[in-house]
Parts: C-alpha cells; sequence; structure tokens
C-alpha cells in the first residue's frame, strides 16, 4: 500500500491503510492503481542480497522493493532480479514459502543493468522509503505535472501532455 499511496489523492490513501488492516484485498485492489499484465509474475530476487542476508542473518529474505512494478535491478547492488519459482497470482494458495527456500542453493550469473534501470529502481525503491515516512497530501502524479508547466512538454492551458515528446 505505501508504494502506491504516493499516486493516491489523501481520502483514498486513508483508504487504502483502513483496507490493509482489515485485510479486505478484494476492496484494496480495486482502489489501488494496479497495472494489468497478461502474463505471470513471480517473487524475485537479488542474488547479492541473498548472499548478504546470509552473511547477516544466516538466511535469505524476500525484499519489499524487489516486487515493485517497474523495477528490474536491484536498487543497492544494480544486479538484474531473478524470479523465482513462486508466482505473484490470485489463485496462488496461501502459503508462506520463505525467500531461504525457494532460492536453495542456486547459484545465478550476475548481470548487471544498464544505467537507466538502475536509476529508474534507486528512484521507486526512494519513493517506497518516502512514502512509508509520510504520507503525500498529493498524488506523485499532480507533481510531476507541475513540474511541466512552461516546457514543450506540456500545452499552453496545462491540459495535455506531450507524452511522445516526453
Amino acid at each position: 500500500v505505501n508504494y502506491y499511496n504516493a499516486f493516491l489523492p489523501a481520502e483514498k490513501q486513508s483508504r487504502a491503510i483502513s483496507l490493509t488492516k482489515q485485510m479486505n484485498l478484494k476492496e484494496l485492489t480495486n482502489l489501488l492503481p494496479l497495472p494489468k499484465s497478461k502474463y505471470i509474475r513471480y517473487l524475485r530476487f537479488c542474488p547479492l542480497c541473498a548472499i548478504a542476508d546470509r552473511e547477516q542473518y544466516q538466511e535469505a529474505y524476500w525484499h519489499r522493493a524487489h516486487q515493485l512494478y517497474g523495477v528490474s535491478c536491484c536498487a543497492a547492488h544494480g544486479c538484474y532480479l531473478v524470479d523465482s519459482n513462486i508466482p505473484i497470482t490470485s489463485e496462488a494458495p496461501p502459503v508462506l514459502i520463505t525467500a531461504e527456500e525457494a532460492i536453495g542453493d542456486r547459484e545465478e550469473n550476475i548481470i548487471y543493468g544498464q544505467q537507466i534501470q538502475i536509476q529508474i529502481s534507486r528512484y521507486i525503491n526512494e519513493l517506497l522509503i518516502i512514502s512509508n515516512r509520510n504520507p503525500s497530501p498529493k498524488p506523485i502524479g499532480e507533481f510531476f505535472h507541475s513540474r511541466l508547466y512552461g516546457t514543450p512538454y506540456l500545452s499552453k492551458r496545462g491540459a495535455m501532455r506531450n507524452i511522445s515528446l516526453l
């Protein structure tokens, strides 16, 4: 919820938090701007985070930031995230499988993302951290839109964005 709250108006942010506390996933799913996907997503992990987790905690664990839409690389290490065999779907049984169980002794080649992918992952990770601290009074889309005034990316009246130019 904290990740999506940055994109919601204040009244919907409060509603989303309330629905989360009530475990009302059906209404929460309808409220949040979740992207529709044609393919199955899987829980993901960073091989370098798994190594670091094992050194520090004696087992790997799932990182929330690795599961976010738009994140393809680890914000900390810059390498591509790896799909586990655990699907993220509403049909999946509600069983907790730890990262340690799912990853096991898998050896992964470390492949680093492109600089823009790493920057996007870091930005989204920072957004998640900030959203956890203070709910946003305005949706982030309004902020981004306001930053386009006076640029060729926005019409003179400010009603239309020139996305193809952007």
